[in-house]
């Protein structure tokens, strides 16, 4: 995401969240994409950008430098029901946003379930 310097961002946990069942299909959608190591669903307001308030996705790649993985648009396309859209916005490992948007508690879970492994005797 660049914005210019100064500009400031609110975010927050969002106060009518996309479901859980919404959010488990983003995540695993995600999971299968390559470069990407976090992503979480936070509400923002940044002025002119995202401007009422909504509920974004952002995506952090595992480069120091963001440039958003190939993919991600349609895999989103799958995970939603017919009628929703989601903006999303792309965050390296070292934007200083991301500690704001870490804060608001909307991480979605990339890895799934552990195998268990059975043992032979």
């Amino acid at each position: 995401m660049k914005l210019p310097a100064g500009t400031s961002v609110y975010v927050g946990a969002p106060s009518k969240p996309l479901g859980p069942k919404i959010s488990e299909r983003i995540g695993i959608a995600l999971r299968r994409i390559p470069g990407i190591c976090e992503a979480h669903l936070p509400q923002m307001y940044i002025k002119d950008v995202v401007d009422p308030p909504e509920q974004v996705l952002i995506v952090v790649s595992e480069d120091r430098v963001a440039t958003m993985p190939t993919g991600i648009g349609e895999a989103l396309s799958r995970a939603f029901p017919e009628g929703i859209s989601l903006t999303v916005f792309e965050l390296s490992r070292d934007d200083p946003t991301l500690t704001a948007v870490r804060n608001a508690g909307c991480e979605l879970t990339l890895r799934g379930p552990l195998n268990k492994l059975r043992l032979a005797h």
